[in-house]
């Protein structure tokens, strides 16, 4: 949150918004992801946000860092591979992640969702 007059460029479309309904908005397609898929696609269905066409950096965590590709509202990330999927704590069957947009020209986090990773073999019923 900041001032308006503190916010470079508000009177550009989806720089600065003054109520929630104009608030960025993220679904992820996949929203939950094995631990033994690697490198897996995830769609990003991104609404009131600025102009992408800069660049994205998809960033999972602490764990992993990946450019993501820009097409129109739309962000495709690759989730992290190998090493780099998070640990499940013992006792657990998921984990989550938050997945953070990052703008390529501002180095400014431009939103986030949470990604699960599960692991099916330890889920207990």
């Amino acid at each position: 949150c900041s001032r308006k007059d503190r916010c470079l460029r508000a009177e550009e479309s989806f720089r600065f918004a003054t109520d929630f309904d104009r608030c960025v908005k993220v679904i992820a397609h996949p929203d939950s992801i094995a631990v033994s898929a690697h490198s897996v696609p995830l769609l990003l269905e991104v609404n009131n946000v600025p102009d992408l066409s800069a660049g994205i950096t998809c960033s999972f965590g602490q764990q992993a860092q990946a450019e993501g590709h820009v097409n129109g509202n739309r962000v495709m990330c690759l989730s992290p591979a190998g090493k780099e999927v998070p640990q499940i704590s013992e006792g657990q069957d998921w984990a989550g992640v938050e997945l953070r947009l990052n703008s390529n020209e501002t180095g400014q986090m431009v939103a986030s969702t949470e990604v699960k990773f599960y692991n099916c073999s330890t889920h207990q019923m």
